[in-house]
């Protein structure tokens, strides 16, 4: 999960942190691990907001060589924003309250179809509003992906930086001249 929660933290800082969208909305400064912190609001650290927090649902793992797995897993990512602006229909600040709606929408433009090294396109399934938290204003949307763990790989930190798996490290090519064919012979080993 190390990795994956990386990767996305990176994608949602630097996207939601261009010009153009801090100019709309607030600097994205708070991204982090879900541990109920809207909840206990008065208890945790002062958190800037807009605010993101990731949570990884249980994950089903299945086994698909000796050190790797996979594994299915839903992520929810909860969005935090403040606004004492009010939302009806005579309100003088609507516009601004609705802005909560937009800032939502680009950061499902960020997560829709992003994928990772160690993880499929993320794809919404769920979109919860959060309501029980007065000018704290939360959206939970909910992303399935499958996400590869090859932790107790020995050669898992090989393949992370190189981008090659042991597998196809011990292919060999044949040059083609050497046998007459048109195109390169791949040899792998059987399974």
């Amino acid at each position: 999960m190390r990795p994956t929660f990386q990767i996305i933290s990176k994608e949602l800082d630097e996207k939601l942190n261009l010009k153009e969208v801090i100019k709309e909305f607030n600097k994205l400064d708070y991204i982090d691990f879900f541990n109920d912190q809207f909840s206990i609001i008065e208890k945790e650290n002062p958190i800037p907001f807009p605010a993101i927090l990731l949570e990884f649902s249980e994950i089903q793992w299945r086994t698909i060589s000796k050190n790797i797995q996979k594994g299915l897993t839903r992520i929810r990512v909860h969005v935090g924003q403040q606004s004492l602006a009010d939302t009806h229909t005579r309100s003088s600040d609507q516009e601004a309250a609705l802005k909560v709606l937009d800032y939502l929408c680009e950061v499902h433009k960020v997560l829709q179809g992003f994928s990772g090294t160690n993880f499929t396109s993320l794809d919404r399934k769920i979109t919860i509003p959060d309501t029980s938290h007065d000018n704290l204003i939360i959206h939970i949307m909910e992303y399935d992906t499958e996400i590869t763990d090859a932790s107790a790989n020995d050669d898992a930190k090989k393949e992370e930086i190189t981008g090659v798996t042991p597998e196809v490290e011990k292919q060999a090519v044949i040059p083609a001249k050497e046998i007459g064919a048109e195109f390169p012979l791949v040899e792998t080993k059987e399974c």
